[in-house]
């Protein structure tokens, strides 16, 4: 009997070992792709990269850069942080707060629906709401369709943060008269600064890697750089939308390109990712 359990258990061990490997494999194959078929092209461009156009169809060398679609990107992000973030600490509070009544479990189903939602559904849902009644795609858009993506994922991580701090100094702050606004800004985030600060990191990189959301709201105007206040009801562009419509044209230029975009979104990707590690171990 012990001998089929100790079997059971060397084969469960081996069945783990082996899925991790296989995930690493991939992980690791994707990193290995993007940087062997992007760096040649990064060091083909040298610091243009970053600031210069895409190339032209009519261009034989993949000669360019994503200027427009990074300011794009980081514009867009930005926003949708700036706006999710807010909303999310209330409602990560509120969940904290009053846990286990009915209308916390209610918000709790509407924020994992939201969260299930498919990217492409939002993107729909904008498109209806916002671009059709301006007629035009625009940066504003774009920006609300990557808030209503950034706002399940941030309320998910800061309940996590919020919960993971004793109640009792929440009862101590009540205990000294601070309100509930109080409770939240002096005791919870002030003990979870280095949470939060790593969250808003991690959904900014997770927003930043959005296609999907983007496609029917922001539009394409990859050689454009968004220049004013007017530019946010302007079609404009990010990286993963510059990614996507590279890596279709008929154009051997321009399909060579989208690897050079990809490095640079996979550079920013992981040094967010990066950032919020180091963030959450330091004391702010």
């Amino acid at each position: 009997m012990s001998r089929r359990r100790s079997l059971k258990v060397a084969l469960v061990k081996a069945s783990i070992l082996a899925s991790a490997l296989m995930s690493l494999s991939l992980i690791l194959l994707v990193h290995i792709v993007v940087i062997m078929y992007g760096l040649p092209l990064a060091l083909l461009n040298g610091l243009s990269l970053l600031y210069a156009t895409p190339p032209l169809p009519n261009q034989e060398a993949p000669v360019g850069g994503v200027g427009p679609s990074l300011v794009g990107t980081l514009v867009s992000s930005g926003i949708a942080v700036a706006l999710a973030t807010p909303v999310a600490l209330i409602a990560a509070f509120t969940m904290v707060e009053y846990k286990g009544r009915k209308f916390v479990d209610f918000l709790r189903v509407v924020f994992t629906s939201l969260y299930g939602l498919p990217t492409i559904t939002i993107s729909v849902i904008v498109y209806s709401l916002l671009v059709i009644p301006m007629r035009t795609q625009s940066l504003l858009a774009g920006s609300l369709s990557l808030t209503l993506v950034a706002l399940p994922v941030e309320i998910s991580y800061l309940e996590g943060v919020f919960s993971s701090i004793p109640q009792t100094y929440r009862e101590a702050g009540y205990a000294i008269g601070l309100t509930r606004w109080l409770v939240l800004r002096r005791v919870l985030i002030g003990i979870g600064k280095s949470g939060v600060a790593s969250t808003v990191a991690l959904t900014l990189a997770r927003v930043m890697g959005e296609t999907a959301p983007l496609l029917f709201t922001i539009g394409n105007a990859m050689n454009t750089y968004p220049s004013s206040l007017y530019s946010l009801l302007q079609p404009s562009s990010t990286i993963t939308t510059l990614i996507f419509t590279l890596s279709s044209s008929p154009f051997p230029s321009q399909f060579q390109f989208a690897w050079a975009a990809s490095l640079v979104l996979y550079v920013v990707y992981t040094a967010l990712f990066a950032l919020s590690r180091m963030v959450r171990g330091v004391e702010l």
